[in-house]
């Protein structure tokens, strides 16, 4: 083993040897000690700023859309059925046209049977190892089918677990607060979409959706042929809206791209069309806000 003194004297050694190399070594690991520290703080903060927008835009909550779960059996039939579907749906057919001959003879009309149409029909080419009872096929223009939907559709209305009552029973474990009906269907007849009146005149001819590229960019820069009426509760509006007296207004205010403010306005404030080069697209779009407003 090597004595403490002679390892000082080797230490001192290489250090005077190799000074330049361990005074670089030291400066290239305490860059990059501080480079993943300087990331390390950035990142973390960016985190806590979007929490905290998050929290004041929402008023500390955050909006969640629910959807029934409805599966598709309770929807309607389909040519998948099982032995014992195939008999129930027989039963209800049975009952079916056994109440519509009571219906016609209560009225004193003759009831011909020719006119019945069959829920099921056979269908030949299914594998011959299959029951010949499940050998068939649904008759979807049978009024049957349309009724045994229905009444399928109640059953399970009755014992889904999808309601309000049972989506605030989940809410409540988060702390949810305010339901609101989303797309509910109101009493007000249809409203038409947005018509642009430009020199007092409406046109009502140029009602087809416009995109200049068939996108979803080409419909946005084309919102106000695009747009259309809906209803929304005002709870879930006001915390968006930054101005509610609307006593003042002229009509109704819309946000358009400045893409369309400038192919809508462009002839007649004298403004210039986009520009390719990005660098320029700063100054035209500074240009458009001063000239539009």
């Amino acid at each position: 083993m090597i004595r403490p003194s002679y390892a000082v004297k080797l230490a001192r050694t290489k250090l005077h040897s190799k000074c330049g190399m361990l005074f670089a070594s030291t400066i290239v690991a305490s860059l990059l000690f501080a480079a993943l520290i300087a990331i390390i703080i950035v990142f973390t903060g960016a985190e806590k700023s979007a929490e905290m927008f998050i929290k004041k835009v929402g008023n500390d909550r955050y909006l969640v859309k629910a959807s029934p779960n409805i599966p598709n059996k309770a929807l309607g039939i389909t040519n998948n059925l099982s032995l014992e579907e195939i008999r129930e749906l027989k039963a209800f057919e049975k009952k079916y046209y056994q109440n519509l001959q009571d219906k016609y003879k209560s009225l004193g009309l003759a009831y011909d049977k020719s006119t019945e149409a069959p829920a099921l029909l056979p269908a030949s080419w299914m594998p011959d190892s299959l029951p010949e009872e499940q050998r068939v096929t649904v008759n979807f223009s049978s009024p049957v089918i349309s009724d045994f939907n229905d009444q399928q559709f109640e059953k399970y209305a009755k014992t889904a677990n999808n309601k309000l009552t049972n989506l605030k029973e989940i809410g409540s474990k988060y702390d949810a607060a305010g339901y609101y009906i989303v797309d509910k269907i109101s009493g007000l007849p249809q409203i038409p979409a947005l018509r642009l009146i430009q020199n007092d005149k409406e046109d009502f001819g140029n009602s087809n959706p416009k995109a200049d590229d068939m996108t979803t960019y080409g419909y946005y820069t084309n919102a106000i042929y695009n747009s259309n009426y809906t209803f929304t509760d005002q709870q879930l509006l006001r915390r968006y809206m930054l101005a509610t007296d609307a006593s003042r207004l002229n009509g109704i205010p819309v946000v358009v791209s400045v893409q369309e403010a400038v192919s809508l306005f462009g002839k007649k404030l004298n403004l210039e069309a986009e520009p390719a080069d990005t660098n320029q697209k700063s100054t035209w779009l500074k240009n458009v806000q001063e000239k539009l407003n």
